[in-house]
């Protein structure tokens, strides 16, 4: 049976899934063997099998800012838009950090030349439930964020913060965003 044009667009979606569950074996086997029909099941084929990232519970279980996970996730994934892949695109720039001036400019040399094994650290972090681990973690997000914020300002407005005060920032991020009773945790 066709469609008919005029037809709104969450039908044409319902419709759309219609096809996407004939055409997949799996499904068909998955309702038709079993004799019932359940959302569940609806949803996990519609949603497909994928593997579990390893640093999921670093994104998921963290409660730094929105905006601040945003970047960290922009991180891991390799897709900040640092002047190696500026270049890439075929954007002209001269390719050197703009907060240091002498290295080229990545999401490794930003966070570190180490920022896997700091991001390995984090990981293995977001898997104890600690206070201490919590806060860790959030660190962890916050100072990633204010990192891209420092770069974007030199580049953008010419200017960066000192070094204590960026610290400063990061643990009243933290410090917002955490239980009262971890707090004393920041006080260094």
């Amino acid at each position: 049976m066709a469609l008919p044009g005029s037809a709104s667009w969450v039908l044409k979606k319902i419709w759309g899934c219609r096809d996407l569950l004939d055409r997949d074996p799996m499904c068909k086997q998955l309702f038709f063997s079993t004799g019932g029909y359940s959302i569940k099941k609806m949803y996990l084929c519609l949603l497909g099998q994928f593997p579990k990232v390893q640093w999921r519970r670093v994104v998921c279980n963290n409660f730094a800012s929105p905006k601040s996970l945003f970047i960290l996730w922009l991180a891991v994934h390799g897709r900040l838009s640092t002047k190696d892949r500026l270049m890439q695109w075929g954007i002209a720039t001269d390719g050197v950090c703009s907060l240091c001036g002498v290295d080229p400019e990545s999401v490794q040399h930003l966070s570190s030349q180490a920022f896997d094994q700091e991001l390995q650290f984090a990981m293995r972090m977001s898997k104890k439930c600690t206070a201490v681990s919590k806060l860790l973690l959030a660190g962890f997000t916050e100072a990633v964020y204010c990192l891209w914020i420092q770069r974007n300002q030199r580049v953008f407005a010419g200017h960066v913060q000192s070094a204590e005060q960026i610290v400063k920032e990061i643990v009243f991020k933290v410090a917002c965003r955490c239980r009262d009773s971890d707090i004393a945790l920041l006080l260094y």
